[in-house]
C-alpha cells in the first residue's frame, strides 16, 4: 500500500504519507500477526522460536538492506529501486497469502499434538511398518514360532500390512493345529485378496472350528469367487444345517454377495420374526452388511418394525440396517427415532441418515426451524455439503448463539453457595457447555468435521492454552461469518442480571430440568415473591416438577409436612447420587434413571448387608448411617475400612465377577440405595466417564490400604 501511495505521489508528501501508512500497519497489524504467527509453537519453545527470528534473520535483513543501498547507489536509479522494492513486495504478499493454508494446517497440527491423541481414526494399523523389508521378514518367521499366540498374532500383523509377499508362508498356516492360527491366517489372505489361493480357503468350509469357518465366509465375501454350483450348494448347506447362528449369517452374507440372494433372504425374514431376541440382532446386523450387495427386491417392513422393538439394542441394529434402503418411509422413521429415549438408537439413527445423504438432508434440516429436542443427533445425522445447501443452519446459529448468552448470563448471576443453586449452577454451566460444542460442529458442518472436533475438545479441555489455539483455529479455518459470531460469543465476558429476573426466566424455561433445579434453588435463595408460582407448579403434570414444588412450600411454611413412611424422595437420590465421585459427571436425565432404578433398603445395627464370598449382585449407596468393611483372614476378623454416608460399596464383586472379598457390617442402623450389576455394568459401558471414576475411586481405596 505504501509503495502504491508512493508511486501516485512522488514527493516528498508522497513519502511522508507512505511512512505514515508503513508505521501503522508495522505497529497495529503486521506486529500483532508476527507474534500471534508462533501461536503454533508449543509453549516452552516459543521465547526461544521468538527471538531466534526476531534476531537472526532481522540482521541478516539489515545486512542485506545495507549492501543492496550502497550497490544500488552505483548501479540503480531511483525508479528502478523503488520498482525493485514494489516487485519484492507483491512477491512477499503473494508469499504471505499461500502462507495463510500451512498456517491453518499447523493449528490443526498443534491442536492434535495439545490433545495427545493416542489412537487416531484417520491411521492405518501397522501403517508405518509397510514397506519395512526388515519387519516383513520378522512377521514371516514369526509364523513358525513355538508360541501359537505369537503365530496368530503374526499374522494378523501381515494381514494390515498388505505383505502380498506373505501370502505362500499364510497359506502353510491352514494346515496348523491352533484353530485360531488357522482363523487369523484366513483372514489375513483375505485381506491381502489372496484370489490364487481361493480353492485351499473354501475347503476349510468343512472345518471343525465354527470360527475357522466363519473367517472362509468372510474371505469368501471379500475375495468374490466365481459363483459355480458346488460353491453355492456348500454355502446353502451351512446356512441351514450350521449348528452355529453367527456361521449362519455369515453364510447367508456369503450368498448375497456372490448373486444368490434369494436363498439367504428366506432364512433371513425367519430369522427377524424369531422369538429369540439375540437371533433377531444378528439378522439385523447380517442385513446392514448385505445390503449394498442386494439386488433383488427386499420387505423393509420387518425392519421398519423393529424400529419399535422394546429393546434398544434391536432398535439401534435396525437403525443401522436401514441405511441403504430408500424410500421417504425409511427417512421419516429414522428420523422419528433421532429422539429414541436411548442414546445409541439416536446414535445410529443419525448415522444411517447421514448415509443417505441428500435423500434425508432436507427432512432433516427441518428440525432446525424449532427448538426441536432431537437438535443433537440431527446435527450427527448431516454430513459435510455445499454450503448453499445448509442455508437453514445459519438461522439457527444465531439462535443458538443467544441461548448460549442468555445461559452463561444466568449461571454468572446466580450466588455459587448452597446445594441446590449448586446443582442448578453446575446444570447451566452444562448446557452453556453444550451450546458452545453444538456451534463449532455446525461450523463443521461447512467445512472440516475432523477440524472442528479438534477444536470442539480443546475449547472444553483444562488446558488455557489449547483453549486458546481452538479459538484461533476456529476464526481462521471455519467459515467466516458464523465463526466470527461465535468467536466473539466465547470471548465476552457474561453480564451479571437481576437475580429475581434471572429465577423468573428459568421457571418459564421449557427444560423441565432448569424449572426443577431452579424451585429447588428458591427457598435457599429465599425468594419469597415466587410462591405464588411455586404453587401452580405443584399440580404440574411432571411428577418430580410436583415433588419439589411441594418440598419448596413445606420449607417456606406453607404446606404442612405428610405423614409418609421415612423413605429417600426420587429428587433426594438424585441429590445424594450426584454427590458420590462415580455419578458426579451424570446428566441429571442419567441420575434420575439411576435414582428410579435403585432399591431403597434398611439394615438394623450390628447386621450384615453381605458375606465374605458369596456372589456379589448388588452394589450399594449408603444414604444414612456408618458401615464396617471387615475381612476374615486365617479365622481372624480384621477391619479394612469405614464408610458413611454418600460412600459406595460393593462396586468390586461386580466389576470382577468374583465372590465377595469382605463382609459389610453396620455400626448402626443403615439406610441404602443398591444397584443390581446389570445397571451397573450398563452405566459402565455406556457412561465413560463413571469408568473413570471408578478407577480413581479403586485408586484411593488401595493408597488408603497402603497407608
Amino acid at each position: 500500500m505504501s509503495f502504491a501511495v508512493f508511486a501516485s505521489f512522488y514527493g516528498l508528501n508522497g513519502a511522508a504519507i507512505a511512512r505514515f501508512a508503513q508505521l501503522v500497519i508495522l505497529s497495529g497489524i503486521a506486529g500483532t500477526a508476527w507474534n500471534a504467527l508462533f501461536n503454533v509453537v508449543p509453549a516452552q519453545k516459543r521465547g526461544q522460536v521468538l527471538a531466534f527470528n526476531n534476531g537472526v534473520p532481522s540482521q541478516i535483513g539489515v545486512m542485506l538492506s545495507g549492501v543492496l543501498l550502497i550497490v544500488a547507489d552505483k548501479a540503480f536509479t531511483v525508479q528502478q529501486i523503488f520498482w525493485i522494492g514494489a516487485f519484492i513486495a507483491l512477491a512477499c504478499g503473494v508469499f504471505v497469502w499461500r502462507m495463510r493454508t500451512a498456517y491453518a494446517q499447523a493449528l490443526v497440527d498443534a491442536l492434535r499434538a495439545g490433545r495427545l491423541e493416542v489412537f487416531s481414526a484417520s491411521e492405518a494399523a501397522f501403517g508405518g511398518l509397510q514397506g519395512d523389508a526388515a519387519a516383513l521378514n520378522v512377521a514371516i518367521q514369526a509364523l513358525q514360532d513355538p508360541k501359537a499366540t505369537t503365530r496368530h498374532l503374526a499374522a494378523e500383523m501381515l494381514g494390515k500390512m498388505q505383505a502380498a509377499s506373505a501370502i505362500p508362508a499364510l497359506t502353510r498356516l491352514l494346515s496348523d493345529p491352533n484353530a485360531d492360527v488357522r482363523a487369523s491366517a484366513i483372514s489375513a489372505l483375505g485381506a491381502l485378496g489372496a484370489n490364487s489361493e481361493l480353492n485351499v480357503i473354501i475347503a476349510h468350509l468343512n472345518d471343525p472350528e465354527e470360527r475357522v469357518r466363519q473367517e472362509v465366509l468372510s474371505a469368501i465375501t471379500q475375495l468374490n469367487p466365481q459363483a459355480t454350483p458346488n460353491l453355492i450348494g456348500e454355502l446353502d448347506d451351512l446356512l441351514k444345517y450350521d449348528p452355529s447362528s453367527a456361521t449362519q449369517m455369515k453364510a447367508a452374507m456369503a450368498l448375497v454377495s456372490l448373486g444368490a440372494g434369494e436363498k439367504a433372504i428366506a432364512s433371513l425374514m425367519a430369522w427377524l420374526n424369531s422369538t429369540d431376541s439375540q437371533i433377531r440382532l444378528s439378522a439385523l446386523m447380517t442385513i446392514k452388511e448385505i445390503a449394498s450387495y442386494l439386488n433383488i427386491p427386499f420387505d423393509i417392513h420387518p425392519l421398519l418394525n423393529a424400529l419399535e422393538d422394546p429393546s434398544s439394542p434391536i432398535r439401534r441394529a435396525a437403525a443401522l440396517a436401514l441405511a441403504r434402503f430408500g424410500g421417504a418411509t425409511v427417512s421419516k422413521a429414522l428420523i422419528a427415532h433421532l429422539n429414541d429415549a436411548d442414546e445409541t438408537v439416536r446414535s445410529a439413527a443419525a448415522e444411517s441418515l447421514r448415509q443417505r445423504g441428500d435423500e434425508s438432508r432436507q427432512l432433516v434440516l427441518e428440525i432446525f426451524e424449532s427448538d426441536h429436542p432431537a437438535i443433537d443427533a440431527a446435527l450427527d445425522a448431516l454430513a459435510p455439503g455445499k454450503p448453499e445447501s445448509l442455508t437453514p443452519l445459519r438461522k439457527y446459529v444465531q439462535r443458538e448463539i443467544n441461548r448460549a448468552r442468555s445461559l452463561r448470563n444466568q449461571l454468572a448471576s446466580l450466588p455459587s453457595t448452597g446445594r441446590y443453586v449448586s446443582f442448578l449452577r453446575d446444570h447451566l454451566r452444562i448446557q452453556a457447555a453444550l451450546c458452545e460444542a453444538r456451534l463449532i460442529k455446525t461450523i463443521g458442518l461447512f467445512g472440516d468435521m475432523h477440524t472442528m472436533e479438534l477444536v470442539r475438545k480443546g475449547m472444553h479441555g483444562t488446558n488455557a492454552e489449547n483453549r486458546a489455539a481452538a479459538l484461533e483455529a476456529l476464526d481462521t479455518i471455519g467459515d467466516k461469518q458464523l465463526a466470527k459470531s461465535i468467536v466473539v460469543l466465547l470471548e465476552e465476558e457474561p453480564s451479571r442480571l437481576k437475580l429475581s429476573t434471572v429465577i423468573g426466566t428459568l421457571l418459564q424455561s421449557t427444560d423441565i430440568w432448569l424449572r426443577t433445579l431452579t424451585v429447588c434453588a428458591i427457598p435457599e435463595l429465599d425468594l419469597r415473591e415466587f410462591i405464588p408460582t411455586i404453587h401452580e407448579l405443584k399440580s404440574n403434570p411432571d411428577a418430580l416438577l410436583q415433588e419439589t414444588a411441594l418440598k419448596a412450600l413445606f420449607q417456606f411454611g406453607e404446606v404442612k409436612p405428610m405423614d409418609t413412611l421415612k423413605t429417600v424422595s426420587i429428587f433426594e437420590r438424585i441429590l445424594l447420587l450426584r454427590e458420590i465421585p462415580i455419578f458426579a459427571d451424570l446428566s441429571p436425565e442419567d441420575l434420575k434413571r439411576v435414582a428410579e432404578i435403585a432399591r431403597e433398603q434398611w439394615y438394623p445395627q450390628n447386621s450384615a448387608i453381605f458375606q465374605q464370598g458369596e456372589e456379589g449382585n448388588m452394589m450399594f449407596v449408603i444414604v444414612e448411617g456408618n458401615v464396617q468393611v471387615v475381612r476374615t483372614i486365617d479365622g481372624k476378623d480384621q477391619i479394612w475400612a469405614e464408610r458413611g454416608p454418600g460412600d459406595f460399596v460393593g462396586e468390586m464383586a461386580i466389576i470382577e465377577s468374583a465372590p465377595r472379598s469382605a463382609t459389610l457390617h453396620t455400626q448402626s442402623e443403615v439406610r441404602v440405595l443398591a444397584i443390581d450389576d446389570e445397571t451397573f455394568k450398563g452405566i459402565l459401558r455406556e457412561r465413560p466417564n463413571v469408568s473413570f471414576a471408578v478407577l480413581r475411586s479403586i485408586s484411593r481405596r488401595l493408597r488408603e490400604m497402603v497407608v
